[in-house]
């Protein structure tokens, strides 16, 4: 058709742009195509129509992805398509752990999710998961000293991950428009398979390389954050993000709470993002033996 002939016209003039970065040109190719998709909806809806949809919303529900924690549910009340959200945490709190839960929890329900980890290796976050549904010791399923009941329970949970729609990508130094790029092609094996992307999940913000020069680090965490907003929006699926906790946060206290502003070079992921939750240890202390312990609080 011609719309097909003038993007590919479009597509060669952008391929000689010099101006812009790969990503840049990648996102921007991604972009047209998609336009072209016969399947995907109006960009511009009129009002009546929008309100028809509200109408129908409020009367079948609202869509939402539950977490694994009904507490936190009741909070947040699920997390919705085209929202992207934000967890921080100081290093060892467990946000990768929350992430992998959550994860999880939406692929053993035959919904497909991406998680994308720039820390560990999909290995590395499989046996995490196998600890966890087990409740087996990590180290030793890592080297393997299992006896039977052990190496049965771990059996189990392997054949309950079969059935799993858990996509992993690994790959290390990824950009954000790598992350865009997996993210897409996770949306068309679902297709293929009857069924909606549901969940993307990336760990964590920190680590994604950016391409082009930008004066500051926030500048570039600011450039990351409205890709995965972008994201979210493009293939209304709910982005959850992981993000580190500046250190000054130490400064205050053990038990210092966690605000906004703590976010590692936050303006930007505070405003793209539809909702953030922190994460930090509470020191607390037994009072049987005086030992110290910690629990989590969100």
């Amino acid at each position: 058709t011609r719309a097909v002939r003038q993007q590919s016209l479009r597509m060669q003039q952008l391929a000689d742009d010099s101006a812009l970065t790969a990503g840049e040109r990648l996102d921007k190719a991604r972009a047209w195509i998609t336009a072209l998709d016969d399947r995907r909806s109006a960009s511009t809806v009129s009002q009546l129509d929008a309100l028809g949809m509200l109408l129908d919303s409020v009367q079948t529900g609202i869509p939402y992805l539950a977490t694994p924690w009904k507490a936190l549910n009741k909070i947040i009340t699920g997390m919705r398509p085209g929202q992207l959200w934000i967890v921080g945490a100081r290093p060892g709190v467990g946000k990768t752990l929350f992430a992998e839960n959550f994860g999880t929890h939406v692929g053993l329900q035959g919904k497909p999710v991406l998680l994308v980890t720039l820390e560990m290796s999909a290995a590395e976050i499989t046996a995490r998961t196998v600890s966890q549904l087990s409740s087996i010791d990590l180290s030793l399923i890592i080297d393997g000293r299992l006896d039977d009941w052990q190496d049965q329970k771990v059996s189990g949970v392997g054949g309950r991950l079969m059935s799993s729609a858990l996509r992993i990508c690994d790959r290390p130094n990824m950009t954000v428009e790598d992350v865009r790029s997996e993210a897409w092609v996770a949306r068309q094996a679902a297709k293929r398979e009857g069924k909606d992307l549901e969940l993307v999940v990336v760990d964590y913000i920190g680590l994604l390389r950016v391409n082009g020069r930008h004066d500051t680090r926030a500048i570039a965490l600011g450039h990351v954050s409205r890709s995965l907003k972008m994201l979210a929006r493009e293939l209304q699926v709910p982005v959850l993000a992981l993000s580190q906790l500046n250190r000054g946060i130490t400064s205050r206290g053990m038990d210092a709470r966690p605000t906004m502003a703590d976010l590692r070079e936050s303006g930007n992921l505070e405003q793209d993002a539809d909702g953030v939750i922190l994460m930090h240890a509470v020191q607390d202390r037994d009072p049987t033996d005086d030992s110290v312990y910690f629990t989590g609080e969100v």
